[in-house]
């Protein structure tokens, strides 16, 4: 007699096919939510961790920087891995994080203070007026024009000036405020310039712009230490920065995630 089951056994085998397939599509489908909910969690992490810009330094200079310091007196980029790490961790759902840190980064520091030249020509050129007593034009009048807006000198202070005659410190470089001051006044005294600002400006315009970003440079330091960041330190403030991350899921073993982000000069 003629057995009546072949139905059935291709139905099992059929079903046995799709579980697997449905199976495998549930898993694939569950991996890539895990991933996309990993990846919004490091998304969000970093734009916290830039969102710590110093916003003194921002407001008195111009300039976006992570201050690793976080007003404190010390400093290194492992403190923003851990703001980072943090920040991953307190948002994570069942997905575990293995580890977090910083792979690459560029401080404020590097290439002789570029970073600060490019704020400050980038600055000036949206929201400053050349200044009418410079001669020259181009990017050099541009950030002459950005030191003279923030810095002051002994006729005409600024309003939150770090020394007596910051201009003075900026072309003389001396450590005593009243030295930088004194040599000023008599080097005007043996010029033709009608005025002591006119003179400052004529001297800027020769000074090598090398020397005043890094005069500049001190000068953004000392005013930080001295308003709120006693461990400010442009070699350890950064405005491009890559994070990394490894996490594991229920779904999954260990993978990594990579983000990097930077200000860009114009600022926000």
């Amino acid at each position: 007699m003629k057995q009546k089951g072949e139905i059935t056994v291709f139905l099992v085998l059929m079903l046995s096919v799709l579980s697997g397939f449905i199976l495998t599509l549930a898993r694939s489908v569950k991996i890539c939510i895990s991933k996309s909910e990993a990846a919004y969690v490091a998304d969000n992490a970093v734009k916290s961790c830039f969102a710590e810009y110093n916003r003194e330094l921002f407001k008195r200079f111009h300039i976006l920087l992570i201050d690793s310091s976080y007003k404190t007196a010390d400093h290194g980029r492992n403190r923003i891995a851990d703001h980072f790490s943090s920040y991953m961790e307190n948002s994570m759902g069942r997905d575990k994080l293995c580890h977090a840190g910083i792979s690459e980064c560029r401080s404020a520091g590097e290439g002789n203070g570029q970073y600060i030249y490019d704020c400050a020509i980038r600055y000036a050129k949206e929201n400053l007026n050349t200044d009418p007593g410079l001669h020259i034009s181009g990017e050099k009048a541009q950030f002459l024009t950005y030191l003279l807006y923030v810095c002051g000198n002994d006729d005409i202070p600024r309003e939150g000036s770090v020394r007596r005659g910051e201009t003075e410190y900026l072309l003389y470089g001396l450590s005593s405020d009243d030295e930088n001051v004194r040599w000023a006044h008599l080097d005007h005294m043996e010029t033709t310039e009608s005025s002591y600002e006119e003179y400052l400006i004529r001297r800027l315009e020769k000074e090598d712009t090398d020397v005043l970003i890094q005069r500049f440079s001190i000068l953004v330091t000392e005013y930080m230490r001295e308003n709120g960041s006693p461990g400010f330190d442009l070699n350890e403030c950064y405005y491009d920065i890559t994070f990394s991350a490894t996490v594991k899921s229920d779904a999954m073993k260990e993978y990594n995630l990579t983000r990097r982000y930077e200000y860009e000069p114009e600022g926000i």
